[in-house]
């Protein structure tokens, strides 16, 4: 078998929410048989990996309820229906979150974060050049976060102590290592 397509024969929406949507589908198999999916729609969302130097990195603490727990992830957001430039809203995440802009932008990845059942799309930056802004945005009224300055063995350390890793900073984290890696090897 070499198409593994499956064929939506029924798509019912089952909730309508702010960030997101939850339908039920009834699909075909490429053996014929039919199975449902429950897909949550999502309109995707940025993460930055802002470099303070090479050596220092902003990351923020928060409450994420779905895992009734606090985590330290890098900076994020989601992307609004109406929103069509992910860099725009990367930039705007950053204002809003930690308070500064950057001047060097370079996407390293984008990636589904759960595509067994999520359409949600992220978009992964690296932001260095960093400067204050005299002007911070305000965070959104159901955001509480506090901004952290990690160093790479601190948030490494971090990473492996816990259990509450989320994808987008761990991959963030791999890149910032590689990055590491290369400017050793350029200084050796």
């Amino acid at each position: 078998m070499n198409d593994f397509t499956e064929t939506v024969v029924n798509d019912e929406l089952i909730y309508q929410g702010h960030i997101l949507d939850v339908h039920q589908q009834t699909v075909t198999l490429p053996n014929g048989k039919l199975a449902y999916r429950d897909i949550i729609k999502h309109h995707g969302a940025v993460a930055v990996l802002a470099l303070l130097d090479q050596d220092h990195a902003f990351f923020v603490r928060q409450w994420r309820a779905p895992l009734n727990h606090e985590t330290v992830e890098i900076p994020a957001g989601k992307i609004d229906p109406n929103e069509t430039d992910p860099l725009a809203v990367a930039k705007r995440e950053l204002n809003e979150e930690i308070g500064y802009a950057a001047d060097s932008w370079r996407l390293l990845s984008r990636f589904y974060s759960s595509p067994g059942f999520a359409t949600e799309k992220m978009h992964l930056y690296l932001a260095t050049d960093l400067h204050e802004l005299p002007q911070k945005r305000s965070l959104d009224p159901d955001e509480f976060l506090e901004v952290k300055v990690l160093t790479l063995k601190q948030i490494q350390t971090l990473l492996q102590q816990s259990d509450f890793i989320d994808a987008k900073t761990l991959l963030a984290v791999k890149y910032w290592e590689q990055l590491s890696d290369k400017e050793d090897q350029h200084e050796a």
